[in-house]
């Protein structure tokens, strides 16, 4: 499964991959000092149960995205077992990259409270704001979370309500709990048809989250 807690190191020293330096081998010693420190660092899998959110009135979302539906799987057995529940943090380093000026990503996904996956890398666009590096951010975790869920009615696994996901800029979860708001900023209206497709309260719903909780999750 991989080191969560290297897993932003890692992610930042590939990138010079093709020009490393002296300073970047330093940094490469580094990591690997801290894991011949910490060699059997556990990662604990809690399966305790998480409530989800309760859904609000979906008749504004219908009116404003009728269209929205969750892919669901052919063929898939019937959900067997315990419900489980799903929650996604996500966060965005705005231009965090002093020459590029590129943001990172990091996205977090729990299945009831245990952590199983992750997602740390830099984004592919140069975002002019902190909403607009967000909203990358977050239009990656919805991927994400689509693609969890998928995978999880193929296994037969019951879902209970729709994924919360987390994000710490306001305006982000304004776009997302607000049918109608809209993204008018020009590097970001082509993620309104990504939105379009899924966001309706009974697939996914937006928290604001405390700065402390998602603070470099990637």
């Amino acid at each position: 499964m991989g080191r969560i807690d290297i897993a932003n190191a890692v992610t930042l020293l590939s990138t010079h991959l093709t020009t490393a330096r002296q300073g970047h081998l330093q940094q490469a010693l580094h990591i690997f000092s801290y894991l011949r420190s910490y060699p059997e660092s556990d990662l604990i899998l809690d399966t305790a149960y998480m409530s989800p959110p309760t859904n609000p009135n979906l008749k504004e979302w219908y009116d404003f995205y009728p269209n929205a539906t969750e892919p669901m799987p052919r063929n898939a057995p019937p959900p067997k077992g315990n419900p489980v529940s799903t929650t996604c943090y996500v966060d965005a380093d705005w231009a965090g990259d002093s020459k590029t000026r590129r943001s990172h990503t990091g996205v977090l996904l729990f299945v009831n409270h245990a952590p199983i996956q992750w997602f740390s890398k830099k984004q592919t666009t140069v975002e002019t704001s902190t909403h607009g590096a967000e909203l990358v951010a977050t239009r990656i975790a919805v991927d994400m979370v689509d693609a969890l869920r998928y995978k999880l009615r193929t296994f037969g696994i019951p879902l209970d309500g729709p994924t919360l996901i987390y994000c710490d800029n306001q305006s982000v979860v304004h776009n997302g709990t607000r049918p109608e708001s809209t993204l008018r900023k020009s590097t970001t209206q082509y993620l309104t048809i990504e939105f379009e497709k899924r966001l309706r309260p009974d697939i996914l719903s937006f928290k604001k989250a405390e700065q402390k909780k998602t603070s470099r999750i990637y």
